[in-house]
Order: structure tokens, then sequence, then C-alpha cells
């Protein structure tokens, strides 16, 4: 699992969401967070580089719009592009973005 950013759980998970995040953290067989003390557009970017560099291929869930920040989907599909890493992007049909 890779965090952002040391604030992460705190600022980013939401309280609804905290027990699940929690057992699947403790789950992972390791846990590396990304030295940034606040989750922010350069921690998720950086994140998914540290990702990128790690993995053979790629599945995005993504409604192929631009990202709304740097670090969002659509950069990481097109670093991911640019590494000739395989992807395959999902998007159901009738789904929409949580607002």
């Amino acid at each position: 699992m890779v965090l952002p950013a040391a604030d992460y759980r705190d600022r980013k998970v939401k309280p609804t969401n905290a027990a699940d995040f929690d057992y699947l953290l403790g789950r992972a067989d390791t846990v590396h967070t990304m030295p940034f003390a606040d989750s922010n557009s350069q921690a998720y970017m950086a994140a998914s580089e540290y990702v990128l560099e790690t993995v053979d291929t790629i599945i995005a869930i993504w409604d192929g719009q631009p990202a709304a920040g740097q670090g969002g989907t659509a950069d990481v599909v097109e670093a991911a592009h640019h590494r000739a890493i395989p992807t395959t992007i999902i998007w159901p049909q009738g789904s929409a973005r949580d607002k």
C-alpha cells in the first residue's frame, strides 16, 4: 500500500470509511508513506509515480475526464502510457463521479 503523505488518514479518509481503511492498512504486507507531510497534488502524483515504478499493468477506474488537479487519474493514465505500461480503463455505463 502506498500513502501519499503522513496526514492522509486523518485528512482524507471519511469517518464512515475509517474502519475499512484501518482494516485494509492492517492487512497490507508493506505500507510505504511518501515523504510529504500534507496530502496534496504533489504528494498524490509522487505516490502514483512510485506505484508506476513497481507495476506491470494498470487498471484505472476512470471516466476519461481531465484530472481535477495534478496527480489525478488522468495524469496517472498518461504517465503509464508514456512508460508503455499496459493500461485497462474501466468506467461502467451509468456511473458518475461522487461530488
